[in-house]
C-alpha cells in the first residue's frame, strides 16, 4: 500500500506541471515551458569564468586534440554525458523548477577546471614568456580563481541571483 501510494505520488507530479505559472525569457508559460528551459536556466546560472573555460576543455576533449591524455578526455565526455542525460531526463516531466538542475553545476565546474588547467599549460608554453614561465600560469590560474570568488561572493547570501554576464545576464 506505501509503495502504491509513493509511485502515485510520483506519477502525479511528473505529469502535473505547475498551478503557478513559469516566467521564462520573456513569456508567462502557464504549464510545461518545454526542454529549453532547463538549457537556458544551465547557461544563465554558470559564471563568467565556467562557461568559456568549460567550453575551452571541450576543444582540448576532442579526440585530434593531443594536449589531454585519452583518461582526461574520458573523464570530461563522461561529464559532459551526465549533464547531457541528467539535463534531458529531467527535461521529460512538466514540473519545472531551477533548483532541479543543481547537480549539474558541479560536474561543470569540473569540466571548467580542465579548461583553465589547459589554457594555462597554453600560456606557459608561449616562447617568448619563458622566463615567466611557472609565474605567469600562477598569476593565470589566481586571477581566475579570484574573478570566480568575486562572482560568487557578491551575490551572498542569495547566490541563486546570479545570471552569466556573457549572456545578457
Amino acid at each position: 500500500d506505501v509503495v502504491r501510494k509513493v509511485v502515485n505520488w510520483t506519477f502525479f507530479h511528473v505529469d502535473t506541471g505547475h498551478e503557478n505559472p513559469v516566467f521564462f525569457n520573456g513569456e508567462v508559460f502557464h504549464g510545461d515551458p518545454g526542454l529549453s528551459y532547463y538549457v537556458a536556466t544551465i547557461l544563465w546560472k554558470m559564471t563568467a569564468l565556467t562557461l568559456p573555460m568549460a567550453l575551452v576543455a571541450l576543444v582540448f576533449a576532442l579526440p585530434w586534440s593531443r594536449r589531454n591524455t585519452y583518461v582526461q578526455r574520458i573523464v570530461v565526455w563522461s561529464l559532459v554525458v551526465y549533464v547531457v542525460c541528467f539535463t534531458l531526463q529531467m527535461g521529460l516531466g512538466d514540473w519545472k523548477q531551477v533548483s532541479y538542475m543543481v547537480p549539474v553545476f558541479p560536474a561543470l565546474d569540473v569540466v571548467a577546471a580542465f579548461g583553465l588547467v589547459q589554457s594555462t599549460e597554453g600560456i606557459g608554453r608561449i616562447p617568448r614568456w619563458r622566463k615567466w614561465r611557472w609565474r605567469l600560469p600562477m598569476t593565470f590560474i589566481s586571477l581566475a580563481l579570484a574573478l570566480q570568488a568575486a562572482i560568487v561572493f557578491s551575490r551572498h547570501p542569495y547566490y541563486g541571483t546570479h545570471h552569466n554576464t556573457l549572456l545578457g545576464g
